[in-house]
């Protein structure tokens, strides 16, 4: 467990302030981001060994199980930062007060819920999970890849419209990933299995926020460093780190129109490229689900209860 607390906390830590508190060459960024991954691999070592894991090996052999732990944390780390960057996009470009951006954020939330629960119908009503997961993937693809054209002028149309492939096909994948998964599993396995989904999840949640939070801050402070004639009170918006806590502070550019027109544009241009790099990331998603096989639902196995025994016995009395 401290191996585990240690690798994943220097491996995650350096990815959020590289290039932001600290150069990505400086030795606060690469030592631990050095040691973190060997220190996950030396807990990957001792699970192997060791007669009781704490992620037991059988839980991630054969292709489908690992399939779907990287699809989930694939999933979890796009979520993530798409929680992140929309309210993000509606206040730094939009100028959206903190409530107004939840809500012009909520068709992305609002459809993940029941595109999950229509998906969870038609694997029952189909006993197929495949192309459902297959939709999902493509369509989370197709969202996050739309959502790099929101920009300053964008209508609110546009702004609405292309969060609803995005919010689709998270919801679908909430539910989709982990049926595989439990078809693979023995049934003593499937609730460690499910919580270790789970914890893939979760981790590429944390990794998502990291990554969104480094490639805005980066591109912020690079397009930054070439403003010239800045006035004043626009020089507290140069440096990418504070760039998302500055927000507020963007009404006092009223009075310089052209300047408070290109600072926002930097805030637009700096959350293209995380969009770019989701659309990238998503079809690696689709690809391994593509290796994920289909196994039958229906499933005889009753665990270690005992209940067909005690029906036996019924019979024979």
């Amino acid at each position: 467990m401290v191996l585990f607390v240690v690798g994943s906390t220097a491996t995650i830590a350096p990815l959020s302030w590289g290039g932001v508190l600290y150069p990505w060459r400086a030795w606060q960024t690469y030592v631990p981001l050095t040691i973190g991954p060997l220190l996950l691999g030396v807990l990957a070592f001792h699970e192997y060994r060791t007669e009781i894991p704490m992620f037991p090996h059988r839980i991630l052999a054969g292709t489908t199980p690992a399939c779907c732990m990287i699809g989930s944390l694939i999933h979890g780390l796009i979520t993530a930062a798409v929680i992140y960057i929309l309210p993000l996009y509606f206040q730094g470009v939009q100028q959206e007060s903190p409530i107004k951006s939840a809500i012009s954020a909520f068709p992305f939330s609002f459809l993940a819920v029941p595109s999950g629960s229509i998906a969870a119908f038609l694997v029952t009503a189909c006993s197929q999970y495949n192309w459902i997961m297959w939709t999902g993937w493509i369509t989370i693809s197709l969202g996050v890849g739309s959502m790099s054209l929101l920009g300053l002028q964008s209508s609110r149309s546009l702004q609405f419209g292309l969060q609803v492939p995005g919010g689709i096909g998270v919801g679908v994948l909430y539910t989709i990933i982990a049926i595989p998964l439990q078809a693979t599993m023995h049934v003593d396995d499937v609730g460690l299995a499910v919580g270790t989904l789970v914890f893939f999840r979760l981790t590429g949640q944390i990794i998502g926020l990291a990554i969104s939070a480094a490639i805005f801050s980066n591109t912020y402070t690079t397009r930054a460093s070439r403003w010239e004639n800045l006035p004043a009170i626009a020089e507290q918006f140069r440096d990418g780190s504070a760039a998302v806590y500055a927000i507020g502070k963007l009404s006092s550019l009223d009075g310089y129109p052209l300047v408070k027109d290109k600072i926002l544009e930097t805030y637009a241009v700096s959350l293209h490229y995380v969009w770019i790099a989701l659309a990238v990331l998503a079809p690696v998603g689709l690809l391994t689900s593509l290796f994920i096989g289909c196994k039958p639902l229906k499933n005889d196995e009753i665990g270690r209860q005992g209940f067909a025994d005690i029906r036996l016995q019924e019979q024979n009395i």
